[in-house]
This record gives structure tokens, sequence and C-alpha cells, in this order.
């Protein structure tokens, strides 16, 4: 952090006001002297003066803008009006003049010296290059000013030093970008990253900016993270790259960023060979069997490592599919590897892809991506999937599906006496509603068992039906069986679930079928 103090420089308009001891009513308020002061002396006094530019250093963000005044004695319960102004105007047009800034604050009395700090979060650098005071005087009997300040606090810009990946690397295409930051500590800590990988094609091209330019790879755009390094998420074919960083602090709420500074690198290194991949739908067990070989050319790396992600929105997005591990990661595979996709959509395309790695002493070299599309389709048919234990999914028949309901979170308040409300908004509530399904008595048992499993459950319904299907729900309710008539001999029932929709559960699978 630093401080810059202005000083008044120039008399802009002066009513009412008397000066001792100097020429100029600037020159009084601007030195150290007691002998001489301004005197604000009839009512409605008032003073324009100038302040010099605060000369910050570059890239520096302003915290607070504070006027402090020395008074002769402290005043009574009345204080002066002040107003710190930004721009050209006089005190005869600054109030409609739309090009000019103000900032008011009242003034706190500290020790001989009036004190009024006005938070930065609107205020920036070049607002500063034209900033003048405006002092009055409400009352007929005088106030004398012996000195008056402006204190510019700032947060220096930060500074970071990308120190990885660097030179030539020759044990992984997914290199891990690192680096050091230089912090104002009063800027607080790091807020956020973003990262960006250029090949030296796109770095050399006319025109290249880190901040537009398309990258071979990136993080989600600006990271909301303390974090000082980032993995890259797309394997870096052989050649010459830049990695670009650029952090931010948080100063009065707003973002206060870096430069983009970058780390020049090589990637040559040798790759294993890609796998293949096969898709068989399963809609009798309702999922997708993936059958991956792996390449065992003894002249490559070997694949230690399989990775195997999907995409339901045709590549927009890709996620790993539930398995044994919460990522999907295969460590040290044989040369054929089985796994399942226990919650792909009814009647949807699904993409899939896969890579394998090589292990160079912890850091893994990845092969090209490979990829396949295909869906399984039970026609007309629904699937109720513990995501955990899939062997307890069960073909349903869903009954009713009536209302879906979103509840409001808002407090709307009308104080005695007032005709209007005031109302305060929350974000809405998670839907919920009713779910019946017709199960024959045979079913029971396993439908029993998967409520009991206390786990969010899947719901998987023809890609068709225009209720968006899957999706995950928690029963919140009782379950209800109800016979069609009121004999005891009937071979279904209505059972009836109250449901809440709930997000993706983590976690893999703890039960990993056949």
């Amino acid at each position: 952090m630093g401080t810059v103090t202005l000083r008044p420089s120039a008399t802009l308009e002066s009513d009412g006001v008397t000066v001792t001891g100097a020429a100029t009513a600037h020159q009084a308020l601007a030195d150290d002297s007691d002998v001489s002061y301004i005197d604000l002396a009839r009512l409605r006094s008032r003073l324009l003066v100038g302040m010099p530019s605060a000369n910050l250093p570059a890239g520096a963000a302003v915290r607070s803008l504070a006027l402090r005044l020395r008074t002769r004695t402290p005043p009574g319960t009345t204080l002066p009006v002040y107003t710190i102004v930004r721009g050209s105007g006089s005190v005869g047009n600054w109030r409609d003049d739309t090009s000019v800034t103000t900032w008011t604050a009242p003034i706190t009395f500290e020790v001989g010296r009036y004190t009024a700090w006005v938070i930065g979060a609107s205020i920036t650098p070049s607002d500063l290059e034209s900033v003048s005071l405006l002092l009055s005087w409400v009352q007929s009997s005088g106030l004398a000013i012996y000195e008056a300040f402006a204190d510019v606090v700032y947060a220096a810009k930060p500074q970071l030093v990308v120190d990885a990946p660097a030179g030539t690397v020759s044990d992984t295409n997914l290199p891990t970008v690192s680096w050091v930051a230089t912090l104002d500590p009063d800027g607080g800590p790091q807020w956020a990253y973003g990262a960006k990988i250029f090949t030296q094609d796109q770095y050399e091209a006319v025109g290249f900016d880190p901040l537009t330019s398309e990258p071979f790879a990136a993080s989600a755009g600006t990271v909301v993270s303390s974090d000082s390094s980032w993995l890259v998420n797309r394997a870096l074919p052989d050649g010459v790259y830049r990695a670009y960083v650029r952090i931010a602090q948080q100063v009065n709420g707003g973002s206060h960023p870096s430069d983009w500074v970058y780390s020049e690198f090589t990637i040559d290194v040798a790759l294993p060979g890609p796998p293949t991949l096969a898709l068989t739908p399963q809609p009798d067990r309702a999922r997708i069997r993936l059958d991956i070989a792996c390449d065992t050319n003894t002249a490559v790396p070997s694949t230690d490592r399989l990775e195997i992600q999907r995409s339901i929105d045709g590549g927009a997005s890709w996620h790993p599919i539930r398995w044994s591990t919460s990522n999907a990661i295969i460590d040290n595979p044989d040369a054929t590897v089985t796994v399942y996709d226990f919650e792909a959509p009814n009647g949807a395309d699904v993409t899939y892809r896969v890579r394998a790695a090589h292990d160079y002493n912890g850091q893994y070299a990845a092969s090209d991506w490979v990829q396949t599309t295909g869906q399984w389709a039970d026609d007309g048919q629904c699937w109720l999937v513990n995501p955990y234990d899939p062997s307890m999914s069960m073909r349903v028949t869903m009954q009713s599906f009536p209302t879906r309901t979103r509840s409001a979170r808002a407090g709307v308040v009308q104080p005695l006496g007032a005709r209007t409300v005031s109302a305060a908004f929350d974000t809405r509530g998670p839907e919920t509603g009713p779910l019946v399904l017709r199960v024959p008595a045979g079913d029971h048992a396993p439908l029993d068992a998967l409520l009991d499993a206390q786990v969010p459950l899947l719901l998987i319904a023809p890609a068709e039906w225009p209720v968006p299907f899957p999706f995950y729900f928690a029963v919140t309710g009782d379950l209800v069986r109800t016979n069609p008539g009121d004999k005891a001999m009937f071979t279904w029932s209505l059972d009836t679930l109250t449901w809440t929709r709930v997000p993706r559960p983590p976690g893999g699978l703890l039960v990993v079928p056949a």
C-alpha cells in the first residue's frame, strides 16, 4: 500500500473568505504554518481550491480518498460542508454540470483534525487527475482553517513470475503451470487467476493479444482461487509454447488485475499409443458397455493409465463417467478393459472419449483422445438407478408425474402506516413434487431396497419425453403404497413418492456389477 498526500495548488474561486499570512487561499492551506490560514468569515462562505495530480504508479488501484482539515479550535455540533470534486467546474456550475463527479462524506473530528474517508470503489487513478476541493460554511460566525490535505491511499498493481513450465519438458505433455506472486499486502490475497497456453504460431501471429486471442488451452475463464498453479487441461503435442498467467486481487469489491506474464517452454516427449474404443448398448440393463483396448506396441511407452470421459451435449462439455473412482481414471490397466456407463440417458446420443497416459516418475504424458458416439434405448420405459450400486437398478412404470414446484423465497414487509410494501428476494428453491409408480407386487421388495439405500436416486425416462430427464432426486416424503381397490388380492399397487431434485452426487461406484 502507498499513500500520496495532496496539498492545494490553485485557488479556483473564493467567496466570503479572508486570507491571513499568505498571498492566496491555497498557499495558506498548503503550508505547515500556524501564521497562515483562511477564515470562512460569514454565512455561506465558500472556497474552491484545486489539487495537483496524484501521479500514482502505473496500474495502481485507489483504495480510498480522504480529506483532512486542521482548524483553530474544535467546533461545536455544526460542521463545515465540503465536497471533493472531479472536473473543471466552478462553484457556480458544478451542481448542474453532468461531466463533474462529486464525492461527499460526513466529517469525523479527531485530535484537532477533521478526517473524512471516501471509499474508492468508484474512484480510478484517472479521476484524480483533476480534483478540486469545495469548502463552505453555513454559519454566521467564522471558522479558521490552517491546513487542508487530501490523502490518496492506493494498492500497487499485482506482480508475478511464471516459473513453470520452462525449458524443455520431456516427461509430460500435461504440464503444470505455476507462478510466484508479489502482492501489495493491503490489497489482500490473490483473489483469482486466469491461465492460457498458446502455440508458437499463435503468439507470433499479427495482432496477438493474450487477453483476446484464441488459446490452444485455457483455464475456465477467470478462476476465483488463491491457487498458484494450474494443470494444463489439454495434451500438448511436441512444439514450442507460452504459458500466460494473470492474477488479481480485490480492492473495494472490484478486481485489481496484474498484466499477463508468460513463460516459454518446449514439449518434447514420447507418448503411448492411443487406445481403441468400442460401444455396446445394453438396454436390458439401462447401460452402455465400453470396451477399451490398450496399445501393446513395445516400441512406444507403456499405457500406465486410462482416462475416460463422456459428453451428452455433442462435445460442448465433458465429464468423467462414474466408475470405481469418481474421476474415471484406471491406473495400471490390463490390455483390455471393460467399463459401463449407468447414467446415460435413454434414447439420446452419448459421446465417449478415452486416452492413454504413460507415467514418467509421477508426471503423465497422454495420447490423443479417441472418441466414439452411441446410445441405448428402452422404448417407452423408465428406470430407477442407485448411482453407487447399479446392480439395484430396476425398470419402473410411471403412472403419474403431475406437478413440479419451485418454492418462492421472498420476504414482504409492510410497515405500519405505509401504503406500499418492501420485498426481499432470494434464490428460488429446488424442484419438488409427487411421483406415482405402478408397481407389480413382485417389485415391491427391490423398490423398498432402493429407497432404503438412503442415497440420491437417478430417474431415467425416454429422451423424447418433454419432462427434463434424467435427473437425480432425494425422497423427501413418505412412501404411500395404495391398492387400486379395497381388497388385498391385487397384484400391483400405486406407490407415491415425494421427491426433491438434487445435483449429481459425487464419488465412484461402491459396487461394480458384471
